[in-house]
């Protein structure tokens, strides 16, 4: 078996308005986890400076170091900077039905309504 990996598959992101951040963000982790990566926040981050192109390039060289080289920072900032500015048109979850009325009262906890045990003699 050699201990080489995979090619590494060449996504990318150049920081335009119809470009999903998240999306390109799941996919780098999709392409550390088949690497066995996932877990390196270097190689992450290095990762996506591979795959940055145009504004997203310029604006990714503009950050400090610290930034450029952790993937959780680099995420964060990515995120911030590139996020959607498209409202989201999330439906309210539908208030719980109360219970019917025939319903029995939901029992107490058990182990609260026994008096305590003798103590042998």
């Amino acid at each position: 078996m050699s201990d080489r990996m995979s090619p590494v598959e060449n996504i990318t992101f150049e920081g335009k308005g119809n470009e999903s951040v998240t999306q390109f963000l799941q996919r780098v982790k999709q392409v550390a986890f088949a690497q066995g990566r996932q877990r390196d926040q270097e190689w992450l981050a290095d990762y996506v400076e591979t795959c940055l192109s145009e504004k997203a390039l310029e604006w990714y060289i503009s950050l400090d170091e610290d930034t450029q080289r952790n993937f959780t920072r680099l995420r964060i900032a990515m995120v911030e900077r590139f996020r959607s500015s498209t409202p989201v048109n999330i439906a309210p979850a539908p208030a719980a039905a109360p219970p019917p009325a025939s319903a029995p009262p939901t029992p107490k906890s058990s182990f609260l309504s026994y008096p305590p045990a003798p103590v042998p003699q």
